[in-house]
């Protein structure tokens, strides 16, 4: 459970259906605590009602100029900087000039004609009454997911990036025996941040497992390429998929010929430790089981 597991494939070839079904299984089973980030809602949909707690930006909205009560200002800062320079595609020492602004100045600043061009997109998250007490205390004693569906790109992508920098910043420095499973769908929209590879590349060590879902083996850096134990890559007719899947995870050329061929929930399982690889059938999770059933009256087969 502490081994980072990548699941790759093109849309509607049942990524987001696999995680639900690890998710599912995991925490019906009762065998770890998960944290999940689901950027469109897509991941939500697929779980059971109340399998897991759902948190939203409006349950536990997120203000930028306060400091959560278990981090130190100087980390804090840190992962605002990251999680705004990333979302907005700005350089970090333009997002941290306008922070200090801020900060000294007050909110008034924020009309200013620097101020403003650099932290349009994040108002929401300078206007709003921090309530990151529900997210902290959640993350100690429940299994959740953070929907950020709705909202807009650079929103979204910033309100998942600080949440994961403050999920990295309280697990590496936890003593806790059993940590968390951290769940990252359409996670090629924050796979270059520093949060997330730190995350994977000491997450092992410290007990913490990192399950991501992406569209390409090219959505991977290097390094958190060399720290995953195994995936699951759905077929394409692709041929700079399929290329990419062969440079990525040295697949032999045969055994990649059967990817234009594979279906909706076919993949191909490769194990980076073992090089064990071979052809599965995914499984569904009970929802949506229980919803084909419903409207077709046939069972999905599993194997």
């Amino acid at each position: 459970l502490y081994k980072h597991f990548a699941i790759i494939g093109p849309t509607g070839k049942g990524k987001t259906t696999l995680m639900a079904s690890i998710i599912e299984q995991v925490v019906s089973s009762d065998l770890q605590r998960v944290v999940a980030f689901d950027f469109k809602g897509d991941l939500s949909k697929y779980l059971p009602r109340g399998l897991v707690r759902v948190i939203t930006p409006v349950d536990a909205p997120i203000s930028i100029l306060e400091k959560p009560r278990d981090i130190d200002r100087a980390d804090w800062k840190l992962i605002v900087v990251e999680a705004l320079s990333h979302a907005g595609g700005l350089p970090s020492e333009s997002v941290l000039r306008a922070l200090n602004i801020l900060e000294n100045t007050g909110l008034k600043s924020v009309e200013s004609p620097y101020v403003a061009s650099i932290l349009a997109p994040f108002r929401d998250l300078l206007s709003s009454e921090s309530r990151m007490d529900v997210l902290l205390e959640a993350l100690r004693r429940e299994s959740i997911l953070v929907n950020v569906e709705g909202y807009g790109v650079a929103y979204q992508n910033a309100y998942i990036a600080i949440c994961a920098g403050i999920v990295r910043y309280l697990l590496l420095r936890s003593i806790e025996e059993e940590n968390p499973l951290i769940f990252i769908d359409d996670a090629w929209r924050i796979l270059e941040l520093r949060t997330i590879r730190e995350l994977v590349r000491e997450g092992r060590s410290r007990r913490i497992g990192v399950v991501v879902s992406t569209q390409s083996p090219s959505d991977f850096p290097q390094d958190l390429v060399e720290n995953i134990h195994a995936a699951v890559l759905f077929g394409s007719r692709n041929r700079e998929y399929i290329s990419r899947s062969i440079n990525t995870f040295n697949i032999p050329e045969q055994l990649a010929l059967n990817m234009p061929k594979l279906g909706v929930g076919e993949g191909l399982f490769v194990n980076t430790a073992t090089r064990i690889m071979k052809l599965i059938k995914t499984f569904n999770p009970s929802f949506l089981e229980e919803k084909t059933r419903e409207s077709t009256g046939v069972e999905l087969n599993k194997h």
